[in-house]
């Protein structure tokens, strides 16, 4: 379940590449959470992990959905769960989603 709006993140740099989907703007924050047990580490280089974000775009709750928001939002963070990747310009690199990741 992600819910974000329009202003997270902005492809600034007009990079091409199939799932980039830009950096963060000036008022949100990212944060790569580690997924140890799927070795998506934000100690990797590139940086990887679930995707996080916090600012004042990003939502607070779901509506009438108090089950969903207790899930999603931790300590004022949105966890999109989507595995991300840092890349060297600051852009994000989407490589898949929590939900489909299954470790053997």
């Amino acid at each position: 379940m992600t819910s974000i709006e329009k202003p997270n993140p902005s492809n600034i740099y007009n990079d091409a590449r199939t799932s980039i989907v830009g950096s963060p703007l000036s008022n949100t924050k990212i944060k790569l959470k580690d997924l140890e047990e799927l070795n998506f580490l934000s100690s990797n280089d590139p940086p990887q992990g679930e995707i996080c974000i916090q600012g004042p775009s990003v939502i607070e709750n779901y509506f009438k959905n108090e089950e969903a928001s207790g899930q999603n939002i931790i300590d004022g963070w949105f966890h999109t769960g989507d595995i991300g990747e840092v890349q060297l310009s600051g852009s994000i690199r989407i490589l898949d989603r929590v939900s489909s990741v299954f470790k053997l």
